[in-house]
């Protein structure tokens, strides 16, 4: 089961030696049950600060951020933060209830590690080792998933080759799904809607749908027009 988020009213303000230096002004979105919502901008724009409003690891300053249910989250970080002295199944059983400790090798099947169980993450690529975090958020079955830049710290290729695994991991199991990115091509490859942060604090400038199918194809016409018209956006911002 996913669900749906709503932000209502949310700003946020870090505490500083001068005051609080807002991050976030008035954002108020519907986040719809099972899709996946793309979150851009300009890099200080409190994307990533947005979702760990999400993941309940922040408190809104004004305003609220509530869940149709009650959700289990799965969160992929920038890095992947894999515990070396553990083997792949010993830290994707770290996260998830015992009942589903059955499901790990399928798990890691699904990323393309089946069969590495007992490695270690020293034994991996960097892309490896992403793909076992994304493996490690999805074995817990999470009806909301966070993805902070997952394919970021990767060269082009490898970071390709993970937004495909990604889409197709998304329609085999769907989640109500917070992507942050830089790169408007794996917005536009893996997004229902795009949302497009902007300003000093930032606010909601833009919500744009995707209306292309699933599966997209990166080198797709329509999906690369996508592309530049996203890109005009970042460039000349305008308030919703």
């Amino acid at each position: 089961m996913s669900v749906a988020i709503q932000l209502a009213g949310v700003s946020l303000g870090y505490p500083t030696a001068g005051g609080p230096r807002p991050v976030l002004s008035n954002i108020n979105l519907n986040i719809r049950s099972s899709e996946t919502l793309a979150l851009v901008g300009r890099s200080g724009s409190g994307k990533t600060t947005l979702l760990n409003l999400a993941a309940g690891l922040l408190t809104p300053t004004r305003g609220s951020v509530t869940f149709s249910a009650s959700p289990r989250v799965g969160y992929v970080f920038q890095d992947a933060r894999l515990l070396p002295w553990l083997t792949l199944q010993a830290n994707l059983k770290l996260v998830c209830p015992p009942e589903f400790h059955a499901d790990i090798p399928q798990a890691l099947a699904r990323v393309g590690l089946a069969g590495r169980e007992q490695d270690h993450p020293g034994q991996l690529s960097l892309g490896m080792a992403q793909r076992a975090a994304v493996a490690r958020a999805l074995v817990i079955r999470p009806d909301v998933l966070l993805l902070d830049e997952p394919s970021g710290a990767l060269d082009e290729l490898t970071a390709s080759e993970l937004r495909v695994e990604l889409a197709s991991l998304l329609q085999v199991q769907p989640a109500t799904t917070l992507l942050v990115t830089h790169h408007p091509t794996e917005a536009v490859q893996l997004a229902d809607r795009i949302a497009v942060l902007g300003g000093q604090p930032a606010t909601l400038t833009r919500l744009i749908e995707v209306p292309l199918a699933h599966p997209r194809d990166p080198d797709d016409p329509a999906l690369l027009d996508f592309v530049r018209q996203l890109r005009l956006h970042l460039r000349q911002p305008e308030a919703v």
